[in-house]
């Protein structure tokens, strides 16, 4: 383990304890990064941004808490709980140009028919659709916008093991998919104008059958477009610091 890391400890009942060590970047200096939920909270609602834009979120419903990638994470359910994460609006996340979201999906492909949605839209609505990303319960990786929805070339293993998702817009009309570091597909996709909705994990309108299943962990958000070399970081060390390819 990298860094100054500590241990977490969750207490899973009749005096069940289980440990495990904390996200090892603690405190994140990267200018273009926005958005980093370590997700390594044992109790409370609400869940710690370590950028620098304070960007915390706040847990709705009832997910579950579980050992995570690096740390801890969480779990949802579906709407078995009804879960969902909040971010409130912040302009640091209305992304007018280049950006990189990226995060740890452990699932089995069951519970619901998508993995927990992460969105930039206003709540109970469809569109405006600033930027979303999701996998569906069949494999297929997807990001969308107003423009329309793009997919990754190949699936993501449903195998209930850790898999780093990201994916990249240039700012453009070009995205690209990455799955355990490696590119999986680039797409066409223009741009879309910023929204002023929340920024929401779990669910896409907060409304029944919306909400996705599988745990998460290590969720980040950068305004720029991060390269190969950079995912690849980012998924061997955390959101830190990546080193920008040159």
């Amino acid at each position: 383990m990298k860094g100054n890391a500590t241990a977490l400890s969750i207490c899973l009942g009749a005096g069940l304890l289980i440990a495990f060590p904390l996200s090892a970047h603690l405190v994140e200096k990267t200018p273009s990064l926005v958005l980093h939920l370590p997700l390594d909270e044992a109790t409370g609602v609400r869940l710690k941004d370590r950028s620098s834009f304070k960007n915390h979120g706040t847990i709705n419903g009832k997910p579950t808490r579980e050992a995570g990638k690096r740390g801890g994470a969480v779990r949802f359910h579906g709407s078995a709980t009804n879960a969902f994460v909040d971010v409130r609006p912040s302009a640091s996340l209305n992304l007018k140009g280049p950006h990189t979201l990226s995060f740890w999906l452990r699932w089995d492909g069951k519970g619901a028919p998508w993995s927990p949605l992460m969105t930039k839209r206003p709540v109970d609505v469809t569109n405006p659709d600033h930027y979303s990303t999701w996998v569906r319960s069949d494999g297929r990786f997807e990001y969308r916008n107003d423009n329309g929805t793009v997919f990754a070339n190949r699936k993501v293993p449903l195998t209930n093991k850790w898999t780093f998702l990201a994916v990249t817009h240039d700012g453009k009309a070009n995205v690209t998919f990455f799955i355990d570091g490696a590119t999986a597909g680039k797409k066409k996709l223009r741009r879309t104008t910023p929204n002023t909705g929340p920024f929401v994990v779990g669910s896409g309108r907060h409304l029944a059958g919306d909400f996705g299943a599988g745990a998460i962990d290590e969720i980040a958000i950068f305004n720029r477009e991060l390269t190969e070399t950079e995912i690849k970081d980012l998924m061997d060390n955390g959101p830190g610091a990546p080193t920008r390819s040159r």
